[in-house]
């Protein structure tokens, strides 16, 4: 029967606190709609820069095959954190433009800017709990499960795959709901904001176990099948 590796059942429940912590600090912390969303967006960010250590790291190359120098992969990665990077300038773009400062009274805004320039406590923590989070996953079920062994450095040309589809089109439809959500407000927010950001949450949680159990599941499989 399949089964989570078990240096790896931590990473779960690591998942799902840091996913659902930015809510909790939007209920208490006095954070704005777009602190939310932006943080998200700095996600994306972070696993492109993990991914890009991927890319250097990966050295899945048989013996008939010339493997890239550490140069020419990291080169690869470079581009490839550029071209995401330009990418997510546009979708940063609506961030700001259809979410930006939608409603918000000037604390509020000066809030979110602070954010921007990572002068907010809060939103900080957020962000180092995703950096950990991911950093874990790419230590522990990439690096030392010997999975960077497997794949080759062009193996990642994909800028969007469909997780982060998943996600992104979640984040529209939120910010949608919450623009046309009736203006209720428990603790200084919407109550469709409360309502909009939790399935959000809960889809992005979903896809993100989701991927990692399938992932964590193929390399069991290959231990299993080496093994025997």
């Amino acid at each position: 029967m399949r089964s989570i590796q078990p240096r790896n059942r931590i990473y779960i429940p690591i998942l799902i606190v840091t996913n659902f912590l930015p809510l909790y600090f939007y209920a208490t912390g006095g954070w704005t709609v777009f602190m939310f969303f932006y943080l998200y967006w700095l996600e994306t960010v972070i696993l492109s820069f993990y991914t890009s250590l991927k890319i250097i790291s990966a050295s899945g190359y048989t013996e008939n095959e010339v493997s890239p120098s550490l140069f020419k992969k990291s080169m690869t990665a470079i581009k490839f954190f550029i071209a995401r990077s330009l990418l997510l300038c546009f979708y940063l773009l609506f961030l700001v433009v259809f979410i930006g400062f939608m409603g918000e009274d000037k604390d509020a805004m000066f809030k979110s800017v602070l954010a921007v320039v990572f002068r907010d406590e809060t939103f900080n923590i957020a962000v180092a709990g995703f950096i950990l989070s991911h950093g874990f996953e790419y230590l522990f079920n990439y690096l030392l499960t010997n999975e960077n062994k497997k794949m080759r450095a062009d193996g990642y040309t994909l800028f969007f795959d469909a997780r982060i589809i998943v996600i992104h089109v979640s984040i529209v439809l939120s910010a949608f709901v919450i623009t046309w959500s009736p203006e209720n407000q428990i603790a200084g927010h919407a109550v469709g904001s409360y309502l909009a950001l939790a399935i959000f949450i809960v889809i992005k949680t979903i896809v993100d176990v989701f991927h990692f159990v399938s992932k964590n599941n193929k390399q069991l499989e290959t231990h299993i099948h080496n093994k025997y």
